[in-house]
Parts: structure tokens; sequence; C-alpha cells
């Protein structure tokens, strides 16, 4: 606060009657403490997080004609702050001083004839040194009334600095309430007390996803999720590109009985509903994405009723080849975001109805404190997984199925055009490479460190409309069925049907077959999907080896993805 103007009268009570010399005339009529400043502070606490961020590996490729490893090779040799601690309010009081001698004004002395009783500050027979040590100055009725004024005056100034060092105290934020109107400070909200134990996961509300079992709560951790507590496909590390949470609560509880399920439930808070938007952006990419070694996603749901948003994916997961089926269930209300995993070991999955009702009985309870969406009718149904993977409109290396007793993760080359040496099953009577199309890509997947010529190749085209889609993959699946015919050393399955939900509820519709082709001695088989939805046609190879392949029914779900993906590029 600037310093206030020294009052500096020159005349007061006529001019025949000099002023009292105010600086030295208040001396002494305060006390050490009265002149003393007077101010307030108040600070304000914060809470913080860290944020760790995950890298990526590079795969090796090997190399081999007629496999997806010639493809690769052959695509490479072408191509000031809201929150900060208030200001301090410092009022100082400062007696006021002598004026200084060239504004000071002239006064005449009375003629008393007695200059022991001349005002204070004026030039006598002694000096003002000598006045002052020998004896009092007295003051007129006059005088002695000024100086009663001027501290009466004194004490009002005082008495209303002290109050408005009081008022604006009062009107910053965090000092004793809300901020007042004056205030243009936002207030972060706090989630200290928004979260607690009462907003996890009930045994009551776990008894939603296995009636039939007996649950019980286990450990309930505040901070950091802990190693190996993570939801399937996200992990237990913060994911990257998501805000920092004000607050985060992991509950874990377990069934009873053999093969039991058990369930992962993760809470956090953030500090605005804009945040938690972000947050629950980044946790449905990142389940899209679903970049956790041994987890496969296998499908996804569309959700709704449950808070403001909310998706699901299923998730199988290998761990020294033991499989456990995973319903992950995400859903955010307001400024909070929800996680929970519920998982069964073995091959059969929990009902995802049954989870969703879960997550909300969780919700409910929230969704108050949170500002958000309560839970309403919950309903779910068929659709892609979120979108996710490095390339849109690609499969995500999530999207593919373990192989066989290999953990080794998949990893995709760069996106390209179609190569015009590739032949596929040799069945199929269409040149990726100048099919007409008015966009076409492709891109191999590989596993990381496996030597070989095994992988996956998955070809992408945007048509002209859905109809010439659908000719499309119609025409292949002839090309199948006809192939023994053409190619006596030919052997096809009958095509299996397959069928989908693509984005914005768009049908999918393909087949698949296995193809065996003899050379002298050697008999190379592959296995071959085709499918289609909107504009989209999507086409996938694989080239089994010894010990590397996939299952049948997941290949299925392979071909299916791979048009599901196609239809989220944007």
């Amino acid at each position: 606060m600037a310093d206030r103007p020294t009052n500096r009268p020159r005349r007061a009570f006529g001019a025949d009657e000099p002023t009292p010399d105010t600086g030295a005339g208040l001396e002494g009529r305060f006390t050490e403490d009265e002149a003393r400043p007077i101010f307030r502070e108040d600070a304000a606490d914060a809470d913080a997080a860290t944020v760790r961020t995950p890298g990526d590996a590079d795969p090796a490729t090997p190399d081999k004609p007629g496999t997806p490893a010639e493809a690769a090779a052959s695509d490479r040799a072408e191509g000031e702050d809201a929150t900060a601690a208030p200001r301090t309010k410092r009022l100082n009081f400062t007696p006021a001083t002598r004026p200084a001698e060239d504004d000071a004004t002239t006064l005449l002395p009375r003629t008393t004839g007695r200059p022991e009783t001349a005002p204070l500050g004026l030039s006598g027979d002694r000096s003002d040194d000598e006045d002052l040590d020998e004896r009092p100055r007295r003051l007129g009725r006059r005088g002695r009334l000024a100086v009663l004024v001027g501290a009466v005056a004194a004490v009002v100034v005082v008495g209303i600095a002290i109050g408005t060092a009081v008022i604006g105290v009062r009107d910053q934020p965090g000092a004793g309430g809300d901020p007042g109107p004056s205030s243009s400070a936002p207030v972060t909200p706090s989630a200290t007390a928004l979260l607690d134990d009462t907003s996890m996961l009930s045994v009551e509300g776990a008894q939603l996803i296995a009636g039939n079992r007996t649950w019980t709560a286990g450990s309930t951790v505040r901070g950091p999720v802990p190693d190996g507590s993570g939801a399937a496909c996200l992990g237990s590390d913060p994911l990257e590109g998501a805000p920092t949470a004000q607050q985060t609560i992991t509950r874990t509880l377990t069934a009873d009985g053999s093969g039991a399920q058990s369930a992962v439930h993760v809470a956090q808070a953030y500090a605005s509903v804009e945040d938690a938007t972000q947050a629950f952006a980044t946790t449905s990419r990142a389940l899209g994405s679903c970049a956790v070694a041994g987890d496969w996603l296998f499908t996804g749901r569309v959700v709704e009723g449950v808070g403001d948003e909310a998706t699901a994916v299923a998730v199988h997961s290998t761990v020294g080849g033991e499989r456990t089926q995973h319903w992950v269930v995400a859903s955010r209300t307001g400024r909070v975001l929800d996680v929970v995993d519920a998982s069964t070991p073995g091959k059969t999955a929990l009902n995802v109805n049954d989870v969703t009702k879960a997550v909300a009985s969780v919700v409910t309870g929230q969704c108050g404190p949170a500002g958000g969406a309560c839970a309403t009718t919950v309903s779910t149904k068929d659709g892609p997984p979120p979108a996710g993977g490095d390339e849109p409109g690609f499969l995500a290396t999530g999207d593919l199925p373990p192989v066989g007793s290999v953990t080794a993760p998949w990893v995709g080359t760069p996106v390209q055009a179609p190569s015009e040496d590739f032949s596929g099953s040799q069945c199929e009577s269409v040149n990726w490479s100048t099919t007409a199309a008015t966009a076409k890509s492709s891109r191999v997947y590989l596993l990381q460190d496996v030597p070989g010529i095994f992988g996956l190749n998955e070809i992408v085209l945007t048509v002209k409309d859905a109809d010439t889609a659908s000719k499309l993959a119609e025409k292949v699946r002839s090309d199948w069925s006809s192939c023994k015919e053409r190619k006596l050393t030919a052997t096809v399955d009958s095509p299996t049907k397959v069928t989908g939900v693509a984005a914005e509820g768009a049908a999918v519709t393909g087949w698949t077959t296995e193809v065996e082709q003899k050379a002298g001695g050697t008999t190379t088989r592959f296995r071959v999907g085709i499918a289609s939805s909107g504009d989209k046609v999507a086409f996938v190879f694989l080239n089994p080896q010894k010990g590397l392949d996939v299952d049948g029914d997941d290949w299925n779900t392979v071909a299916v993805r791979a048009v599901q993906r196609a239809t989220q590029q944007q």
C-alpha cells in the first residue's frame, strides 16, 4: 500500500495564530504499539501429484518372399495465478514531519515579550534545543485545541485504516469463507472431501457382479494405483496425456470359492469437469489400444445410463499360459472418473450387464458431490472398442490375439500403399494395388523379437459407396469358393460368415476361411478374412507356422475388428 500523504496545514484558527508544529506536537501522544504497522496475512494449501509416462518398442522385421515379412521389406524399399497466496495488506501510520525549509509558511511571533512562550519551532533568544532542554513549552488555548483536534483526526484515520485492512483480508479467497464479490480469482474445487471409503465399490455392489458368491472387500489404497492392481489394458502407471488427479483411491474385492471372481475399482477425482472429461477420453483411448503385454481386446460395448459417459471392453489376459476374462467398465460423473475391472479365470466371461450395474451403484453415490449425471436406466449394446492404436483406421496391436504360447507383443510397420507383389492366399483374383478405390493402404504386423516369416497383413480400402464395398467382399468370398476349380493345388474350407457392429451402429458383414496350397511335397496354410461396412473394406491375411498360429474363433474377431477400425477413422 502506498504511503499516506503527510497532512501539513499552513494556517489554523486565523492568520494571527501560528499553527503548532504537528510533528513535534504529536510526539509522545502515541505509544509504540499505536504507531506500529497493522497487517494481516493469509495462505492456502494445495495438493500435488506426479505423473510418469511409458515407452514403446521397435520391432525387428523378418524377411521372406510371399509372406507378411516380404510385404514389409518391399514397402520399406519403396518408401499470474488465480489460486496464488493472497496479497498482504500493510497499513502504516507515520506521524507528520516538520515541513521542509523551502515550503514552510512564515509564521509571525506573538508580541508578549516572553520568548520562552513562543510557539515551538520559531526563532527567539534561545535555540530550539535549549528550549527543549530547559523547560517544556506551553501552548495557548487555541494551540491546545489544535493539538487535540489533530490527535482525534489521527485516531479516526487509524480506525478507518484498520477497518479497510480487515475488510480487504475478509474479501480475499480462503480468508474465512467464500470469496467476496470483489474477488476476481476463481476458486479451484478441492477434491479432499469428494472421495472417501463410501465412494468405492461396496460388498453389496459387488454382489451385482456375481450374486451366487460371497464377496469380501480387501485393501483400500489412497494414492498411486499399486503395482499389479491396475485394470486390464490400462496397467498401474498413470496414462500419458491424462491430467493429474487430485485424488486416487483403489479398492480390491474378491469372491469366495474356487475359480473365484475378483474386482478392482479405481476412482479418481479431478479439479474440474474439463479435466475429468479429458481423463475419460485418455482412458477410453488406452482401453482401445490395450498396449499391455498379454492382454487382448476381445470386444467392446456401448454403455448408456451410467453417469455422463461410459464405455466397456472385454479383455482376454494370458499370463503363464493361464487365461482370465475381464470386463472393464469406465465411467465419468462430473469431476470423478471410475474404472471397474471384474474378472474371472477360465474361458467364460462374466455378464457385462451385471458389471455395469455394479458401476452404476458407485455412480449413484458419487454423482451429487461430483456435480455430474447420476445412474439411470443402464443399458449396453454391441459396438466396437473405443478408438485406439497408433494408426487411425488400422488395427491396434491390442486387437491381435495371442499366438500360441508366445508372449511377445505385436508391432506394426508404417502404413503404405498395397504392394503389387502381394498375392495373398493365391485364391483371391483381386489385385489390391490396382483395385478401384478412393483410398487404399496396407500395414504388416509382426511379433516383436520373434524371427521367421510369420506375420499378418491388413489392407484397407475406401470405395465409392456401401454397395460397391459389399460387392467387393462378395467377390473375394466367391473366389475362395471357386478356388479349387481354378487351382488344383488349393484346398479351401467352406467360408464362415462373420458379423458385427461398426462405428455409429453400422453393420459389419464378412467371411473367413483357411486355404492350403501344395507345391511339391510342401503344404502352405493361410488364414484369410474379408469384411465390409459402409464404404469400407478390410482384408486380413495370416500365414501360420509351426507353433505360431491363432485360434479360428479369434481369427473371426480379427476380420470384424479390421473393418470396425476402418469405420472409426475420421
